[in-house]
C-alpha cells in the first residue's frame, strides 16, 4: 500500500470509528476490517489494534476501547474513565507477568 492508500484508509477508519459514539455503540475490529475490505483497503482484523494505536498518538485522537465490544468514541467522562480501567488492568496484567518472569533471573 503507497502512503497515499494508508493516509486514506486511515481516514476511513477514523470516519467509521467516529461513528461509533459512547462504549455501548463500539465497533469491533472484525466490523472494521470488513467494513475496510469491502471499501478496497484490505486490511486484516488482526492490524486494526496497530492501526488504531498509532493513529491515536499522530492524530491526537481519543479513540476508546473496550476489549470485549472494540474502538468507540468516548460521549462523556465516564466513556473515558471506562476506557482507562480496561487499560489500567491490562497494563496491571502484563506488570504481573513481568515481576513473574524476574523471578528467574539469577
Amino acid at each position: 500500500m503507497t502512503q497515499k492508500q494508508v493516509f486514506k484508509r486511515d481516514n476511513v477508519l477514523v470516519d467509521i470509528i467516529r461513528e461509533h459514539i459512547g462504549s455501548e455503540n463500539a465497533i469491533s475490529t472484525e466490523q472494521l476490517s470488513k467494513i475496510l475490505n469491502e471499501k478496497g483497503y484490505s486490511t486484516k482484523s488482526s492490524s486494526i489494534h496497530i492501526i488504531v494505536a498509532r493513529l491515536i498518538k499522530e492524530r491526537y485522537l481519543p479513540i476508546c476501547s473496550i476489549n470485549s465490544k472494540g474502538y468507540y468514541f468516548p460521549k462523556n467522562k465516564k466513556d473515558i474513565e471506562i476506557a482507562i480501567s480496561h487499560l489500567q488492568s491490562r497494563a496491571d496484567e502484563l506488570q504481573s507477568r513481568v515481576d513473574f518472569l524476574k523471578q528467574f533471573l539469577f
